[in-house]
């Protein structure tokens, strides 16, 4: 369910190590037994990426140890990690796309976009819930008012809308994402949503407080 905090039943790692190393491995075997074993006791975390994620992996930016945990954790079944199809709008052309396609052929899921009028796919997209655009002009005024004046960025545009649009429609856990537009306005997108926002680094922090049950 959207909003809620991590359940006690959720896979999770505790202790995850600073690198991508055995730990992780070894978490992986205990995960594969215990679904096994007791698969009814296992729930996994769904995250959906903002796309300024994939740029900070693949420039070697941002929180990109946090980023790369996420993208192993995926790849072993712990969280399930997905963007949505506004993505092809944020990066439309080579060398990036390409990048893009193989991020999909390794396991990060495409989501559906929200139905826009010249970016619809049919059999993809989905209609958009009441409401939600609705708040889009309040939250853009909100975000540029709690912005440092002079710094890059600025308040969500329409794709980044879309992105938490497709999100929520999706129900998913966890939106995470580094762009300083979406995380001035966490707490209302919280309550106007129940849209949860996190940075990578803090969703790794929150995986690592929580033991395999």
């Amino acid at each position: 369910m959207k909003g809620e905090p991590l359940s006690s039943g959720l896979i999770s790692i505790s202790g995850i190590a600073n690198t991508i190393d055995a730990t992780l491995l070894v978490d992986a075997k205990r995960i594969a037994k215990l679904s096994s074993e007791t698969p009814q006791k296992l729930t996994v975390l769904t995250i959906t990426l903002d796309t300024n994620i994939l740029w900070e992996l693949w420039h070697r930016r941002n929180e990109v140890e946090a980023i790369e945990k996420l993208m192993e954790l995926n790849r072993i079944g712990v969280v399930e990690l997905g963007i949505t199809a506004r993505v092809h709008e944020d990066i439309p052309s080579d060398p990036a796309s390409t990048r893009l396609r193989a991020e999909f052929e390794s396991g990060l899921s495409e989501l559906p976009s929200v139905t826009r009028l010249g970016y619809w796919v049919l059999g993809r997209d989905r209609l958009g819930a009441d409401g939600f655009d609705a708040r889009f002009k309040e939250a853009t005024a909100k975000a540029a008012g709690r912005l440092p004046k002079g710094k890059r960025g600025g308040p969500p545009d329409w794709r980044d809308w879309d992105h938490l649009h497709g999100h929520y429609l999706e129900g998913r856990d966890y939106f995470v994402t580094l762009d300083q537009g979406i995380l001035v306005i966490a707490q209302e997108l919280r309550t106007w949503f129940g849209i949860e926002v996190r940075r990578p680094a803090e969703i790794i922090e929150l995986i690592g407080t929580h033991s395999l049950e």
